[in-house]
């Protein structure tokens, strides 16, 4: 790919990236807050107060996302299950670097799960633009 083309790429996703990031984010501190609540206060292991976080901030990311991609040409039923399906590698991505800053790492629980939503956002943006929504690719206006 030539550096025109890389930049052209860019310029073509830049809004949809920028939009997607800051609903992206309020879904990771959704995610956070309820980790954190059930790791503190239901004194429940980090790795099944991880799942259940970030189900509560997926469902919300579907919601919002349905709002900010214009929907596909696919059913709603049919994008509802590639989002559980992305979403649910984009879980196991997060927990397992999570856990893995935890036990190789040694990094503290919450850093450890800020950063393993890091990677997991990572592959959810991509799933979902190039992907899920790539017949229209674009926001709503």
């Amino acid at each position: 790919m030539k550096y025109t083309e890389l930049i052209d790429k860019i310029n073509k996703y830049k809004k949809q990236f920028i939009i997607y990031f800051f609903v992206g984010g309020f879904c990771a501190v959704i995610n956070w807050v309820a980790f954190y609540l059930m790791i503190t206060y239901a004194h429940i292991s980090y790795i099944p107060a991880g799942v259940l976080a970030f189900i509560l901030s997926c469902y919300i990311n579907f919601l919002l996302c349905r709002k900010v991609f214009k929907p596909s040409e696919r059913k709603k039923t049919t994008e509802f299950f590639l989002i559980i399906l992305v979403s649910s590698i984009a879980a196991g991505i997060d927990i397992a670097a999570m856990t893995f800053f935890i036990e190789v790492v040694k990094l503290p629980i919450m850093l450890s799960k800020i950063l393993g939503t890091g990677v997991a956002f990572i592959f959810n943006y991509t799933s979902r633009q190039f992907y899920i929504y790539k017949e229209r690719g674009t926001v709503n206006e």
